[in-house]
């Protein structure tokens, strides 16, 4: 079986309570595929962008949760 996810993301990490707003969020999105069978995922591949990081790959090949 073989599924696909897409995802975004907005965040920012602050260093004081304050700082906690709304203001200047950071966007990332992308998008994975998951090969596995009804009870188990044996590979996860992602792949994001943005995020001030640039473009991540990510391969796994353990469950995501």
């Amino acid at each position: 079986m073989v599924h696909v996810a897409g995802f975004v993301d907005w965040g920012k990490v602050a260093h004081d309570w304050q700082d906690i707003n709304l203001q200047d969020l950071k966007r990332a999105y992308g998008f994975g595929v998951r090969a596995g069978n009804d009870k188990r995922v044996f590979a996860r591949l992602d792949v994001g962008f943005g995020g001030g990081e640039g473009t991540r790959l990510f391969l796994k090949f353990s469950p995501s949760f």
